[in-house]
């Protein structure tokens, strides 16, 4: 978690023993920068990485270490340098690779971006999203070895954030191709008549997807949770939480 030490924001990892519920504190990470937010973790084994967003070299970057319970591995950015990025998350899969996934303004956009680690080392980034709406705010999910992802997907009139045309969430596969949209997403979910922010994927034992989002009650009236259900090829829902 963030923890502000010396007049800078940085990270605190915190261990939790499974069996006995020990709480033991790691070393603070040795961040290159004054403000270190956003962590996301994943782990998988004694294998942890840590992504999160920091403002070192003058614009917002994606940075990442790997974590053990006597330290942490030097620091390094795994976003393309001088470009504004922020809201990682990251995913192992089961035979080690984790995979990161972040937002990014560029060229009067917000788009989706990711790299690979594997073999340890961080791969190139690479764009996953090229469609011209505000892109932001990804979360990954695994099932077995598919990665999934969600976000949300807003347009504005030109750059008035407060004049939302529409705002809806997506989710997603990463296929050998690109994103692969499940069934009828943009009939039963994005369809674009709702508010939708903030959307969490996560599957159950039974290998279906749910998805979180909070829902617009309209101006002034605050945000419904609700949750999504689908089968594989069909959409259940919404509950509202």
């Amino acid at each position: 978690y963030p923890i502000e030490q010396n007049a800078a924001w940085q990270l605190q990892p915190v261990w939790i023993d499974g069996a006995s519920g020990k709480v033991t504190k790691g070393k603070p990470i040795a961040a290159p920068a004054k403000v270190n937010m956003l962590p996301a973790i994943a782990c998988r084994g004694q294998n942890a990485v840590l992504v999160w967003g920091a403002n070192a070299k003058s614009q917002r970057g994606v940075w990442s270490c790997q974590l053990t319970p006597g330290g942490n591995t030097a620091p390094v950015q795994i976003s393309t340098v001088g470009l504004s990025c922020c809201n990682p998350d990251v995913a192992i899969l089961p035979n080690g690779d984790a995979f990161a996934v972040w937002d990014s303004f560029r060229n009067d956009a917000s788009n989706l971006f990711g790299a690979w680690h594997r073999n340890g080392k961080w791969q190139p980034e690479r764009q996953l999203t090229k469609v011209g709406l505000l892109e932001r705010h990804p979360r990954l999910a695994l099932r077995n070895n598919e990665i999934w992802l969600a976000w949300q997907a807003q347009s504005f009139n030109k750059h008035a954030v407060n004049g939302v045309r529409e705002q809806r969430v997506v989710v997603a596969r990463m296929g050998r191709q690109g994103l692969e949209m499940p069934v009828d997403l943009f009939t039963k979910i994005a369809h674009g008549r709702d508010f939708l922010l903030r959307p969490v994927p996560q599957f159950d034992p039974q290998g279906r997807l749910w998805l979180t989002v909070r829902n617009s009650m309209g101006q002034h009236s605050g945000w419904l949770p609700q949750a999504w259900c689908y089968t594989g090829s069909t959409w259940h829902g919404p509950v509202d939480l």
